[in-house]
């Protein structure tokens, strides 16, 4: 026994030696190529560990879908009821929910029996819960000219349990005014000028295929005309189909050269809500004309100004201004100037016009100004004429009646 000795075991390796750890354990060592392959796993680790977490969001934004459901074709005045369908099929609720609904153009909204002008509806929804919908319904009497597309659109907007950022989806649907149960045609002249008389024409027929009742005829008349009868609105109490008539408007209109003059007409009837009888409107239809440049143009100056004051004993003296506005000649022309006021003194006229002291016209033409015999394209020619005003007022004091003169020009040609 005396020769047994304990020897420890050699394992061969051709690792080099390390020192050893503080546990008394030799650390591994690796090559390069595990060391790769480590971390290539790691990263597959940290890679399928974010797939898992985003992979199962319980919300998605194509979940939530809004559509709306309403006819594609109308009559206008007809009265059409739009359906809104909302729904989350997410798993995550809907928080601070609201829905809009804007109505077609011109549409006569229809709340509770009531009818409005309103262009958009409002409602708060508050939380929609997940794989839930909704639907809402809004209604409205559709108005427009025929060919018109009205277009309804609903709006939700949103924001997701698990998100901060207010979120929203869209639905639209349009129709098409296929058909107007009493057309109307409105009758303007293409173009007109400064201070001319015209005549406005508003022809209407009942083509429903049904007798009509309690219609009524709304004019907005352009701004500077001025109606003979002061009349804009024009009740039909019966038309029966296939019946019609016509409206004729006369006035003056005044205008800038080159400013529109729209004529708009709207056909309403009266239907029954919870507030009582109310007339909306069924129809609409408009034309315009343009104040054009006119063949000649006059002009009137006192004292070289087209403002002055006058005091009595004044000598004035006046110039028309006649001028050609078009690219040729204008011949045989006539010019007048009328003379109204107590305060002229007539007996001191002063003009190669002839003058008529009964009418106070003064008239030239040719014969005293050749220039009016034949007027050049775009040419203009002065004519002056002079007379003074009464030294006193009629009557020794100054009234309504004689604190004013007044002179208007006017020019035509006979050809």
């Amino acid at each position: 026994m005396d020769n047994f000795k304990v020897e420890p075991l050699r394992l061969e390796s051709n690792l080099p030696e390390r020192p050893f750890g503080r546990a008394g354990l030799r650390l591994p060592q690796f090559t390069l190529t595990l060391k790769l392959i480590l971390v290539g796993v790691g990263l597959l680790l940290i890679g399928g560990g974010s797939f898992l977490v985003f992979g199962n969001s319980s919300f998605a934004e194509r979940n939530v879908t809004v559509t709306i459901d309403g006819p594609k074709e109308v009559s206008s005045g007809q009265r059409v009821t739009y359906t809104v369908h909302y729904a989350n099929s997410n798993r995550a609720r809907l928080t601070n929910a609201q829905l809009s609904f804007s109505y077609p153009t011109d549409a006569i909204s229809l709340k509770n029996d009531t009818t409005g002008t309103a262009t958009k509806e409002i409602i708060d929804l508050g939380t929609i819960d997940g794989k839930t919908s909704g639907e809402q319904s809004f209604t409205a009497y559709i108005v427009g000219s025929q060919g018109a597309i009205k277009t309804a659109k609903a709006t939700l907007t949103f924001t997701p349990a698990e998100l901060t950022t207010q979120l929203q989806k869209s639905g639209e649907t349009s129709a098409t005014l296929i058909s107007l149960p009493v057309p109307l045609d409105v009758v303007v002249p293409p173009t007109i000028v400064n201070g001319q008389q015209v005549s406005y024409l508003i022809d209407y027929r009942n083509q429903s295929g049904e007798d009509l009742a309690n219609l009524r005829l709304k004019v907005k008349f352009p701004e500077g005309f001025v109606p003979v009868q002061q009349k804009d609105i024009w009740d039909i109490a019966t038309l029966l189909r296939g019946d019609g008539a016509r409206i004729t408007i006369q006035g003056t209109i005044s205008g800038r050269e080159k400013e529109a003059k729209t004529l708009s007409v709207t056909l309403q009837k009266q239907i029954p809500t919870a507030s009582g009888l109310v007339y909306i409107d069924f129809e609409k239809a408009e034309a315009s004309s343009v104040i054009a440049t006119p063949l000649l143009s006059a002009y009137l100056t006192l004292q070289d100004s087209t403002d002055y004051v006058a005091h009595v004993s004044d000598q004035l003296k006046y110039a028309i201004r006649l001028t050609n506005n078009t690219n040729s000649a204008l011949t045989s022309l006539t010019l007048t100037a009328k003379l109204e006021g107590t305060m002229y003194d007539l007996a001191t006229m002063d003009s190669t016009g002839a003058f008529d002291s009964r009418t106070r016209v003064i008239t030239w033409n040719s014969a005293v100004v050749p220039e009016l015999g034949n007027l050049g394209a775009n040419q203009s020619i002065v004519v002056p004429f002079r007379i003074k005003l009464k030294s006193a007022f009629p009557g020794g004091t100054i009234g309504t009646q004689n604190s004013f003169v007044k002179t208007t020009v006017h020019a035509e040609t006979l050809d």
